[in-house]
């Protein structure tokens, strides 16, 4: 049983609930109490213990949240950040390939080049590529 079974299982009723082994509740102790803090952060925190025994907080969730909610609440479906997306560079592997034994740089370098600094490293390919006569633009055609 993964995570979110697990949590979906929180809101049914107890006789489902009794079929969730002890290993699944404490395997997931950690998330679900991740998870229920977005609501509930001063109870979460109250259980945010090294020592407390996992199986039976998982089961106060159960019986705090089943009578509560009929079904999972859309707070415990929270999207995280949008991971901003790296424009797509067209690679020219000669350039590349020409940068890396001029400069003695690694293929790790000219990524991080491209991720931290998009704008510049782009201008900068374009520059050498155009130095190298590889770049044909249409109207050179």
């Amino acid at each position: 049983m993964d995570l979110f079974e697990l949590v979906k299982s929180v809101f049914k009723s107890d006789e489902e609930w009794k079929k969730v082994p002890r290993n699944v509740k404490t395997k997931h102790f950690f998330m679900v109490n991740r998870i229920m803090s977005i609501q509930f952060p001063i109870h979460a925190h109250l259980f945010n213990h090294s020592k407390i025994e996992m199986v039976p907080v998982v089961d106060w969730w159960h019986g705090f949240l089943c009578n509560a909610f009929k079904k999972p609440p859309t707070w415990i479906y929270t999207t995280g950040p949008k991971k901003n997306a790296v424009q797509a560079v067209e690679k020219n592997h000669d350039t590349e390939e020409f940068i890396r034994t001029k400069y003695e740089l690694s293929s790790r370098d000219l990524k991080q080049l491209q991720t931290f600094y998009p704008e510049s490293y782009s201008q900068w390919m374009d520059s050498i590529s155009d130095q190298l006569g590889r770049n044909k633009k249409q109207s050179d055609i």
